[in-house]
């Protein structure tokens, strides 16, 4: 299906984040006084990367151990003792200065081994700042053991419930930005002194750090969704509950439909599974307009810090002369109507003759909603008119808006911006922030009209979908 996108006023697209994986715990034999830790390769950001290391941990406290060297993802460790652990702070940097970093764990064995190493370390894990569960698989110890053997877990470093059974070990209550080494024990059946192997593990939860840069959905309607179906609306204010895409929530809204003339009894208001938001004109439906501001609550309040990114998307079947569709969005506090005082911006789509269509672009400008348009040409194809092209308004709401009104004519154009508050007169003074701060929630207006042009019941308006996203620059 062809997609047009009428009003485009910036983009949240970015590279994908700088990532890096933590290496398995570093096992080194007793007696060995040096060792070389290799870092896992970076992903995402810009190539190429550069490798850095420090010491945060060290289990003896004389901080005799040292980094002698970098070479690429390789680090070498000089002046290790019997029994140290050691963590090591590894931060990968992409060309554009992007970071990111790991802990990786070293162990140096408190006597030699021998036969009793019980196998190859688990792979380190790093979780998501929002888990606080684990699971670890060791491999079991073998060769000169004597059955049955015994294990037991314990953590070695960090904070952490844990339980095993067997080599399977769990973790409980874990915390963001922490590092936890667990140790699990294994002791055979010998009589007098039995046999002893230790093993490790490194489980590491990133810290709870959002990208200032990307903007994230905080209210999403899908109003094909079958679970959103609703109606036939009827005139007057009535409640509509609406699952938010996002998260699953049931979200309770408020519609408020009036009727400049004419009557419901000549059009319909009903979200159709499938569909979307559908106002229709019956073939009957004499000269009339009809408001249909919806309210939707958001999770919490816009900040003044705040930049936002409303998306629009539908249809829009207008077959004759002067029928038009309406998309928009207004802050909170009076119920809006078409190209509204308290509107943040919009469009108003309108076949304006046999073959002329007109499209009005609404912005907020000084104590009144403007509109910029011109209908002495086309400014929009036909075919967008005509039910099949999916209309996509996407509104750019900047923390610090210089919003320009701009007056045309037919002699032509004059431009005067506002950079005051919305109650006061246009002015010349600062960039002021905030401008949509303090809003817990806004109004999705869709309007029709069939303006006295009858559509012979073909005339419709829909709205698909309604996307608000944010982000809180520092």
């Amino acid at each position: 299906m062809p997609v047009a996108h009428v009003f485009n006023r910036g983009s949240t697209g970015s590279l994908p984040s700088l990532s890096l994986a933590p290496p398995a715990v570093l096992n080194i034999a007793a007696g060995t006084t040096t060792g070389t830790l290799v870092s896992l390769d970076a992903t995402g950001g810009t190539a190429p990367y550069t490798y850095s290391a420090a010491i945060t941990f060290d289990s003896s406290g004389a901080g005799t151990a040292s980094i002698s060297g970098i070479s690429g993802k390789n680090i070498s460790l000089q002046f290790l003792t019997n029994g140290l652990y050691l963590e090591v702070t590894i931060t990968a940097t992409d060309s554009l200065g992007a970071t990111a970093s790991v802990t990786a764990g070293v162990l140096v064995a408190s006597v030699a081994a021998g036969t009793m190493t019980p196998g190859a370390f688990p792979a380190s894990q790093l979780l998501a700042s929002t888990e606080t569960t684990a699971s670890i698989s060791f491999n079991p110890v073998g060769g000169v053991f004597t059955a049955p053997v015994t294990y037991v877990a314990t953590v070695q470093s960090g904070t952490a419930g844990i339980s095993n059974v067997g080599t399977a070990v769990s973790l409980t209550g874990l915390s963001q930005d922490t590092v936890v080494l667990v140790r699990l024990r294994a002791t055979d059946s010998t009589g007098g002194t039995p046999l002893v192997a230790d093993a490790f593990a490194l489980v590491e939860v990133q810290a709870d750090v959002t990208n200032p840069l990307v903007y994230s959905v905080i209210r999403e309607i899908d109003f094909t969704d079958p679970a959103n179906a609703a109606g036939p609306f009827v005139n007057g204010s009535q409640s509509v509950n609406l699952i938010d895409k996002n998260t699953g929530a049931t979200v309770g809204c408020t519609l408020i439909h009036s009727m400049a003339a004419g009557s419901f009894a000549t059009m319909t208001s009903q979200i159709i599974s499938g569909t979307g938001w559908k106002l229709g004109f019956a073939a009957t439906a004499t000269p009339t307009f009809c408001n249909g501001p919806l309210l939707i609550p958001l999770p919490s309040s816009i900040g003044f810090d705040d930049d936002v990114v409303v998306t629009i998307v539908g249809y829009s079947n207008q077959p004759v002369s002067n029928n038009s569709s309406y998309f928009q969005v207004a802050r909170t506090g009076s119920t809006p109507s078409q190209d509204s005082t308290n509107s943040w911006g919009g469009f108003r789509i309108l076949r304006s003759a046999v073959a002329q269509t007109a499209l009005f672009i609404s912005a907020q400008g000084g104590t009144a909603g403007t509109t910029l348009t011109t209908v002495t040409t086309p400014p929009c194809p036909l075919t967008w008119l005509q039910g099949a092209v999916q209309l996509t308004l996407r509104l750019y709401l900047p923390r610090y808006a210089n919003r320009a009104r701009v007056n045309m004519n037919g002699t032509g154009s004059s431009i005067v911006c506002d950079l005051g508050a919305a109650a006061v007169v246009a002015s010349s003074t600062a960039n002021r922030g905030g401008w949509i701060a303090g809003n817990s929630g806004f109004w999705l207006y869709h309007g029709a009209s069939n303006g006295g042009g009858n559509g012979l019941g073909a005339q419709f308006s829909t709205i698909t979908s309604i996307k608000f996203e944010r982000r809180t620059l520092p």
